[in-house]
């Protein structure tokens, strides 16, 4: 039993570090998104005001990045939320591990 919680243990700290890093990873993404949702926006005033095509172009590629890095958002998201059920898990077999030995 006890490699099953050296093991299990040896998980934790891999699942841990994983998702410290989605973490991290997700602040740099939200920053992102703020920084070209607001450039979204004044290329979108630009584009209202200026009326030509090229502002309206310009303002859909803006826009396009945005929807790309929220899909990504969005996928960080569901992975950070896999981790922690595996990293749930680890620590259900863990206290098993634990409870049997007693």
């Amino acid at each position: 039993m006890l490699s099953m919680s050296w093991l299990i243990q040896r998980r934790l700290r891999a699942t841990s570090r994983q998702l410290q890093s989605a973490r991290a990873d997700l602040a740099v993404l939200d920053e992102q998104i703020g920084s070209l949702v607001d450039d979204a926006l004044d290329l979108e005033t630009r584009a209202v005001v200026a009326d030509t095509g090229h502002a309206a172009y310009e303002h859909r590629q803006a826009m396009g990045h945005v929807e790309a890095i929220n899909n990504e958002r969005q996928r960080l998201t569901r992975r950070i939320a896999d981790i922690e059920a595996s990293q749930d898990q680890l620590l259900d077999g863990l206290n098993r591990s634990s409870a049997r030995r007693m």
